[in-house]
């Protein structure tokens, strides 16, 4: 029986370009949490090469994931959360598939449901064998959604999410146990 492969975690943090937001903490956090395993990471395209070089990140994804293209608002929130997920899973093809084994785990640090789209969307691009386990970190429920003064309440459509969310279980498979 020929050897399992040695776990690797591959860290997606699409959305870190630069130190104006959260991502430069989280990834620093997740270098001490990952610290020891084999992992590669990955960010956005405009993260200075300096600072990709001392987070050991590949800058490899063009779209942040709070970003807008459409400039319809009636129309924005389809096309926008089909086109963000086609090219979210067009770069996970490019630059993770390549260094991918079925016993890996893929981390999104920051998940929105163009994500989980598009995750989907890749996996089902892979063979079987090859899909990784895995994780999602959810922050917000939906760009579009408000939040109520007291924050007793979350109100907003669910649709793009349970969309996405139909698509997964297919692209899963057993993993015994």
């Amino acid at each position: 029986m020929p050897a399992t492969p040695a776990r690797r975690w591959h860290l997606v943090q699409h959305g870190f370009a630069d130190l104006h937001s959260h991502y430069y903490k989280e990834a620093t956090c997740w270098n001490a949490a990952l610290n020891g395993q084999d992992w590669i990471g990955y960010a956005s395209v405009h993260l200075p090469q300096p600072l990709a070089d001392e987070l050991r990140l590949l800058p490899c994804f063009t779209l942040p994931p709070d970003g807008q293209l459409d400039p319809d608002p009636v129309s924005r929130e389809v096309t926008d959360y089909l086109w963000f997920s086609s090219v979210f899973a067009k770069h996970c093809e490019q630059h993770l598939t390549p260094r991918l084994s079925g016993n890996d785990v893929v981390l999104l640090t920051y998940c929105t449901q163009r994500e989980l789209y598009g995750a989907a969307l890749w996996l089902q691009t892979l063979p079987v064998e090859r899909r990784p386990m895995m994780a999602f970190v959810f922050h917000l429920p939906d760009l579009q959604w408000q939040i109520a003064p007291d924050r007793s309440q979350i109100s907003g459509s669910i649709s793009a999410w349970r969309h996405a969310a139909s698509q997964l279980p297919q692209c899963c498979r057993h993993r015994g146990g």
